[in-house]
């Protein structure tokens, strides 16, 4: 008995080289004082949003004292949603 493979149609020989593959960089997080500086607002008001809830932020470590940092989109989003800018 003679089994034949199956083949994938979408299957291509061509494997591409690490320069040919589209490497999108991270975005880079802003700091407490960035975002203040960014939203033209004083740094309390924005341990104010996280507490609140209305800023999600990235903590960065344990503990209470742990840095927290900010995506610009996630910080975009959020003023759009509060109506701003």
């Amino acid at each position: 008995m003679k089994t034949e493979k199956a083949s994938c149609p979408d299957a291509s020989p061509f494997k591409p080289t690490l320069a040919q593959v589209e490497v999108s960089k991270p975005e880079p997080l802003l700091t407490r004082e960035g975002v203040a500086e960014y939203l033209a607002v004083c740094p309390r008001t924005i341990d104010r949003l996280v507490r609140s809830g209305r800023l999600p932020s990235i903590k960065l470590g344990p503990g209470r004292n742990a840095a927290l940092r900010f995506r610009r989109s996630t910080v975009d989003a959020a003023l759009s949603r509060w109506g701003g800018r």
